[in-house]
């Protein structure tokens, strides 16, 4: 056997020695499945998108029919409302959101009058320039 020969067969054998141990690693999580706290973590995001959805198609009833309604007949019967703790965390994101909306407008109105400024004073110094130029002339 010459060198060459030697190579590719470890190399072979490496290959299938990874094949295995990523296929029972691929098995392994596939056996294991989701954890607990990944599955609340999704049933509680799943209840607030539905209880969304409902309020989104009462507004739409309301919108079409002009006139209050309280629950479409299309609505699961096992919505359950959000948790307190989501509304709270949803009202106060709500507030921080509308809170740093009115900073940027005001930080962009800002900047807008720093811009006029600085475009003021440039040409202002042109004019300045403008003259001591024309002065030693």
């Amino acid at each position: 056997m010459n060198m060459m020969s030697v190579l590719l067969g470890a190399t072979g054998l490496l290959l299938v020695a990874a094949l295995i141990l990523s296929f029972g690693s691929m098995n392994k999580n596939v056996q294991d499945g989701p954890s607990q706290t990944e599955v609340t973590a999704l049933r509680s995001e799943i209840e607030v998108l539905r209880a969304a959805e409902n309020e989104l198609r009462i507004l739409r009833h309301q919108k079409i029919n002009g006139s209050p309604a309280l629950a479409t007949p299309d609505v699961a019967p096992y919505v359950a409302a959000p948790s307190p703790d989501a509304v709270t965390t949803t009202v106060e994101l709500a507030a921080e959101n509308t809170a740093l909306k009115h900073e940027l407008a005001e930080s962009r109105s800002e900047t807008l009058k720093q811009e006029q400024r600085a475009e003021t004073f440039k040409d202002e110094a042109g004019i300045a320039w403008q003259q001591k130029i024309e002065s030693s002339d």
